[in-house]
Parts: structure tokens; C-alpha cells; sequence
């Protein structure tokens, strides 16, 4: 389609998100120690970008968790979506060693009732690694709840993710591209995801021409979910990916939120 102008391109696709019911699995609040394209460190500065976004729901991750406390920041990811309908948590873990968690399985239940849907790892910033001898207890606890797990695909390596799909095939494994474009990785991710139907792609950083199309066209869009990682990028950016995308609207809308329902309504709270 050619535009004449620019307001008859932000109509259309205006009209386009708003059809798709987007929901948001990547999503930040709390102090920004990157720059980002917009200040979002409470609730209501990120429920105000949620709707002029068109994003009906969103996952959340309080940055505290990641960069200050895990314990500390976890509780304030939870404060932030208490009794807001549209959001829920994503939980930072680690190796329980030295019992800060207190035990395992009960710390995740407890986020689970509070809330929480996903759990992120990030073994490079917070020096562990994800074999079983070291992180087995958590990511059997995760399986167990079918909880999905989030990583960066900078924070581990391709060979790390086929060990994870094989060991635990009951746990969706979602990897998404913070630290990294995705596209100089595409001969290995592309062959993983056929190898492994419990690992998706979250798509705010797959920047290659047309991948979404040839994706889609090879592997189905089961696999992948939308995510902004909102506030460090612009949503639209990523929305326009898809919402402009050469695939159908019934898989346009997979990857737009049902996809994320799906795999949140099968968590076992």
C-alpha cells in the first residue's frame, strides 16, 4: 500500500493495532539505567503508555529486580501490577543457594498467587549457569507450574536453550533479543524452534526484512509473541512489524496476544 502523506500511514495503522488486541510480554518499570525513549518507572506512567499504545495487557518486570535486589526487586514488580487487572509480573530468579528465596517451589507458588506468570533468568549479570546441577531445583519447580521462562539470548547461547527445550520439554522457553540483534542468529534459532515446539521467539528485536513472513510461512506463528520492551523502545515500532506484515490477520493476532494467553492460562496457580 502507498501513502500520500504521513497522517493516512498513522491511520491506518492505528485502525490496524487496534484489532489486534495486543498484549504486551515485555514490558519494564523502574529506574532506567539505559537510555529508553520514554521515563516509565511507576505503575500509572506505564498504564498511560499501555493504552496510547493500544497494549490491553502487558508482563512486567521491576528493573530493581534486576539490577539492585532480586528478592527486593520481585516485591516491588508485584506491588507495581497489585490490583491493576490488565498486568502481571515476571519474576527474576536464581540459584537458591543461599536460601533467599527461602524454599524454592513455595516462593514460586507464592508469586504465582500474587500474580506473577513469568520467570526470567539472567545467569551472565548475575553469574551462574543454567545446568541442572546448579539451577535444576528452580527450573523443575518451573516445569512443575508450567511457568514460562524468559531469557535474553545475550544472557546465555544457543546450545544452553537446545539443553533446556531437550531437558525440560514441558516448560515453554521464551527467548527474546535484549543486548543483541536477533538477525545474526537466525541459522541456529531458526532450526530450534523446529526442533523444539516449547520454545518461542519474543519479536521486538527480529529486524531482518520480511523474517516474520518466512518464519511464519515455515514454522506457523505458534512460536512467537510480541513484546515492546517497553519503556527502552518505542511499542510501535515493534507493532508495526506485525500489524504490516504479510501474514494472515488469524496469525497476526496469534502473535499479538494469544499466544502469551495461551501459555499464561496454562500456568498452574
Amino acid at each position: 500500500m502507498i501513502y500520500r502523506t504521513v497522517e493516512e500511514l498513522r491511520v491506518d495503522f492505528e485502525g490496524r493495532r487496534a484489532h489486534l488486541d495486543f498484549f504486551d510480554a515485555n514490558a519494564w518499570v523502574g529506574f532506567q539505567v539505559e537510555p529508553a525513549y520514554n521515563r516509565i518507572c511507576k505503575t500509572d506512567e506505564l498504564l498511560k503508555e499501555l493504552s496510547l499504545s493500544n497494549i490491553n495487557e502487558a508482563i512486567v518486570t521491576h528493573t530493581g529486580a534486576l539490577y539492585y535486589n532480586l528478592v527486593e526487586g520481585n516485591e516491588l514488580t508485584l506491588e507495581a501490577i497489585s490490583g491493576q487487572e490488565q498486568l502481571y509480573g515476571a519474576v527474576v530468579l536464581s540459584p537458591n543457594t543461599t536460601g533467599e528465596f527461602g524454599r524454592t517451589k513455595e516462593y514460586i507458588v507464592r508469586a504465582i498467587k500474587r500474580k506473577a506468570r513469568i520467570a526470567r533468568l539472567f545467569p551472565k549479570l548475575h553469574t551462574f549457569c543454567l545446568q541442572p546441577w546448579c539451577m535444576g531445583s528452580v527450573l523443575d519447580a518451573l516445569q512443575e507450574r508450567r511457568m514460562p521462562l524468559m531469557l535474553w539470548h545475550s544472557e546465555t547461547d544457543w546450545n544452553e536453550v537446545h539443553s533446556l527445550c531437550q531437558s525440560y520439554p514441558n516448560l515453554p522457553i521464551i527467548i527474546e533479543g535484549t543486548g543483541r540483534k536477533m538477525l545474526y542468529d537466525n541459522r541456529m534459532f531458526y532450526r530450534l524452534l523446529s526442533l523444539h515446539k516449547n520454545l518461542h521467539l519474543e519479536i521486538h528485536c527480529l529486524t531482518n526484512c520480511r523474517i516474520l513472513e518466512e518464519m511464519v510461512g515455515m514454522l506457523g506463528a505458534e512460536q512467537f509473541i510480541f513484546g515492546s520492551y517497553l519503556p527502552y523502545k518505542e511499542p510501535a515500532v515493534t507493532m508495526m512489524l506485525l500489524t504490516h506484515s504479510g501474514i494472515s490477520d488469524d496469525a497476526k493476532r496469534l502473535i499479538a496476544g494469544k499466544n502469551i494467553r495461551r501459555l499464561l492460562g496454562k500456568v498452574h496457580v
